[in-house]
């Protein structure tokens, strides 16, 4: 088996069980307040799979809310600037 073909075969398996949105979303949420807020946008997809199809709301309200949160934040900024 290829090295390609076991990143799919993991990457399917972290999808299936719902880590690959859990993993993404907090990743992308960090990274949205410290260095990029429109990774904001792929933090609140994240959160709103998890809330969704995941069974995980909590989560998803926080990593979505976050992402999202970081996002207006920037908006704002760059309106008052």
């Amino acid at each position: 088996m290829s090295l390609s073909q076991d990143l799919l075969r993991r990457l399917r398996a972290l999808n299936e069980s719902g880590n690959l949105y859990l993993f993404l979303g907090g990743l992308t949420a960090f990274l949205s307040w410290v260095f990029m807020p429109l990774l904001g946008l792929i933090a609140g997809f994240c959160g709103i799979e998890l809330y969704r199809k995941k069974g995980l709301p909590i989560t998803g309200i926080v990593i979505g809310g976050i992402g999202i949160t970081a996002v207006l934040t920037w908006f704002v900024i760059l309106a008052v600037y």
